[in-house]
């Protein structure tokens, strides 16, 4: 049997199918995040902080792979919306520490259950073993993006 080639073409239409996919999923969430009034990375940070109180603003910065300015940015905007609790480290006086706030633990709360209604509504055409096969193709997808193309730009440029 000989094995089947894949063409440009089949590269183009695969990649063009998942933008499609990729779409309506973001638009999907673009809808549920307006009625929480969050910006996509405000939801990503709430999650973020979900997992782990007492976090520095650094970490938020690593994690968003954002400048440390624009990681304090949205620190005070989510502050100033109630949905963070911001105080001085014990650890290190010069550091501030971030935790969802009461208020921000029940957006966040609301948030997760939209993304597993969301979810559900995406995937739930596949099987639990397709589900594993697509999480795996995903990451290892993620992972290849993220390294240098041989130019030394990243492969997803």
């Amino acid at each position: 049997m000989v094995p089947a080639q894949v063409t440009d073409d089949d590269y183009r239409l695969t990649v063009r199918k998942f933008q499609s996919v990729a779409r309506r999923m973001i638009q999907g969430r673009d809808r549920d995040l307006k009625a929480l009034d969050l910006t996509s990375i405000q939801a990503d940070a709430l999650v973020f902080f979900d997992g782990r109180p007492n976090c520095q603003i650094n970490d938020l910065r690593d994690h968003l792979e954002v400048t440390h300015q624009a990681a304090c940015g949205l620190v005070d905007r989510m502050r100033s919306k109630g949905l963070l609790d911001v105080a001085v480290s014990e650890e290190d006086a010069r550091a501030r520490t971030v935790s969802l706030s009461e208020n921000g633990r029940r957006v966040c709360d609301e948030l997760k259950a939209k993304g597993s209604d969301a979810g559900h509504r995406s995937l739930g055409c596949l099987s639990p073993e397709e589900l594993i096969a697509l999480s795996d193709m995903l990451d290892r997808i993620a992972d290849y993006t993220a390294s240098p193309a041989p130019d030394g730009h990243p492969a997803d440029d």
